[in-house]
């Protein structure tokens, strides 16, 4: 009969051995690796801008962004509202249907 010798990697060597059985009586070495918190590096404070900042020229240029569905137009007017409307044209006539989904109020925006 030939022996086979067994390398354990450097990673299992720290592994935690638990023995379990199959229903037909196999037994299997199971090998439980410890757990090990990696070390963090150092990480510099963030000196970049707020979130705030990143999206201040969304209010101030006062744009709006737009989603098309079948029926219904969804307008975010970015710093001032959201409006959900639905626009129907009769020759010269238009006939506008329209929720107003939110407002912001400047007091609002200052608290942030």
């Amino acid at each position: 009969m030939q022996q086979h010798s067994h390398r354990l990697k450097k990673d299992t060597l720290d592994a935690e051995t638990l023995v379990v059985s199959s229903e037909n009586n196999e037994k299997y070495k199971c090998l439980l690796p410890q757990f090990q918190e990696k070390e963090k590096d150092t990480i510099d404070a963030y000196s970049g801008p707020s979130p705030l900042q990143l999206l201040q020229p969304l209010f101030t240029q006062l744009s709006c962004s737009y989603r098309l569905e079948s029926y219904w137009t969804y307008e975010v007017c970015h710093g001032r509202y959201v409006r959900q409307y639905h626009e129907e044209r009769e020759g010269k006539k238009v006939k506008l249907q329209e929720y107003y989904l939110g407002r912001l109020d400047n007091t609002q925006f200052g608290k942030l």
